[in-house]
């Protein structure tokens, strides 16, 4: 079940989403339009990014539980994580120190 827009880009917008087979729990959807990707993105980055990130595994990241695609869009579940993004963060309060950010 899909709720409010968190954020949006220029080919992409993250939702915040309820998961239907777990119980209910929030997840955030990264939907990425191909139709409005520039082809370098599409071409390098993002099939970059599907291979990499759910390898990563560590307690200050955010984890892809899946990814899938209808053709047009691509699809990104991660797991959600409340209060805001860190670009805004930093846009706001500054850069994060080193002792933070570990």
């Amino acid at each position: 079940l899909v709720h409010e827009t968190l954020g949006s880009g220029s080919y992409s917008k993250v939702k915040r989403a309820s998961c239907m087979l777990n119980s209910g729990k929030t997840v955030a959807i990264k939907i990425i339009d191909r139709q409005k990707a520039p082809m370098d993105y599409q071409e390098k980055f993002l099939p970059r990014e599907l291979e990499i990130w759910p390898k990563l595994k560590h307690g200050n990241l955010v984890s892809l539980m899946e990814s899938f695609h209808d053709g047009r869009r691509v699809y990104m579940v991660t797991e959600f994580v409340g209060n805001g993004d860190v670009l805004k963060h930093i846009q706001q309060h500054g850069a994060v120190n080193e002792i933070l950010a570990r």
